[in-house]
């Protein structure tokens, strides 16, 4: 079903489709630019349609007020492109070439893909992506590690069993019980002292497991303003572009 509905929120604009589907709940969701609203085929006309404007205000009033939760950042890469994550500035060139399967290397500041010859459309897409993600990752692996280990020795003293960046769309970091730091892609391309808030919000798990108010004391102990930075990935970070 097209979308015959369209509506302006922070300046994006978003299709509405609704659905009749067979299920047993009525749900919304965002779905890159479309709001989509399922409604159980079983559900009466007057309903369906109350239903539909209730689900309707609640994903509205929820992607005005938290964007940077429930709109996808999707950062693309093209061949010619260069991008500039973590401070480091990167030349992508893509090469088609007799394959099966993909490849990235990094050289300098070049970053060369290689994908199959006859690979196209949205499946290259998605190859270059994860391609450009995954060589990015590791070229600036040790800039990343360095600030942690920074700011790590200047205020926790914590011993770290290693860190991972990943582009998980559910968290922005994660810190797990033997003190591996993961940090999000996406935090290579936002403000420094954003990246900074996330890395410390992490350190800190690695002595208090919990959110508790005495964690949260331990982030204002390092970072005071540490509310903006939340602010800021929470309502601005699906602005970020590669």
């Amino acid at each position: 079903m097209d979308c015959t509905k369209f509506v302006d929120i922070n300046g994006r604009n978003f299709g509405i489709r609704l659905i009749r589907a067979k299920l047993s709940n009525a749900y919304a969701k965002v779905d890159g630019n479309c709001i989509i609203i399922k409604i159980p085929h079983g559900m009466d006309t007057a309903t369906a349609g109350k239903t539909a404007d209730l689900l309707y205000n609640r994903i509205v009033k929820a992607l005005q007020k938290n964007p940077g939760r429930y709109l996808e950042t999707k950062l693309e890469f093209r061949d010619g492109q260069t991008t500039l994550a973590c401070g480091r500035e990167f030349l992508i060139n893509i090469e088609h070439k007799k394959a099966k399967s993909g490849s990235v290397k990094v050289s300098g500041n070049s970053l060369m893909i290689k994908v199959p010859h006859d690979m196209e459309g949205h499946a290259e897409r998605e190859v270059v992506s994860r391609l450009a993600i995954k060589g990015i990752s590791n070229a600036v692996l040790p800039l990343v590690n360095a600030r942690i280990t920074t700011l790590n020795n200047a205020y926790f003293d914590s011993v770290l069993r290693g860190t991972r960046i990943n582009n998980s769309k559910r968290v922005w970091g994660s810190c797990s019980p033997e003190n591996v730091i993961t940090l999000n892609f996406k935090l290579l391309y936002s403000p420094p002292d954003v990246m900074d808030y996330v890395i410390v919000h992490e350190l800190c798990h690695t002595k208090i497991r919990s959110h508790s108010k005495r964690f949260w004391k331990a982030v204002a102990d390092v970072i005071p303003d540490y509310k903006e930075k939340k602010k800021w990935l929470r309502e601005s970070s699906y602005l970020i572009k590669s």
